[in-house]
């Protein structure tokens, strides 16, 4: 989720043009999940790789709201982490309730530089047998295709 600015991707939660679905206030329901979806249908985009991104925190919430009324121990994201069947992958620099769903073949991406891994030396690791690994890569990348893809919006 970037701004734009100073070299900064847009990315796909930012892009004007991408399937918009409102919140509402009242919270999360299966209505407001099925809205993703239908949106993408309805553009004719749809493909059985849709995926879901989402933050921790959104994650959480839907894990907890039940899929309906009459559903005993049934919620939005199952025990699989899959909502509506599609499979949830966490993006903690997307916002609260900042969720995507789309695609994400539909992305062209380039890649700058490499991946760069560095192997981090703490002491305090050391006693525990463990190490650090940290990886780091520049990339960018465009939406080809933008009505493969819903995001939300707040109300």
């Amino acid at each position: 989720k970037g701004t734009g600015a100073d070299s900064q991707p847009l990315g796909i939660y930012s892009t004007s043009g991408v399937n918009e679905v409102t919140i509402p206030s009242s919270g999360w329901d299966l209505e407001t999940c099925q809205t993703f979806e239908k949106k993408i249908r309805e553009s004719n985009d749809y493909s059985d790789n849709l995926t879901w991104v989402m933050n921790t925190h959104t994650l959480f919430l839907l894990q907890r709201t039940p899929y309906s009324s009459t559903a005993v121990n049934e919620f939005l994201v199952d025990k699989d982490h899959k909502c509506l069947g599609y499979p949830v992958v966490i993006c903690n620099a997307l916002p609260n309730d900042g969720v995507i769903l789309g695609n994400f073949n539909e992305l062209l991406v380039g890649e700058y530089d490499g991946m760069r891994i560095d192997v981090m030396v703490d002491a305090s690791l050391n006693r525990k047998q463990a190490r650090e690994v940290q990886a780091f890569a520049s990339f960018d990348c465009i939406v080809r295709r933008l009505k493969s893809f819903s995001v939300s919006k707040p109300e």
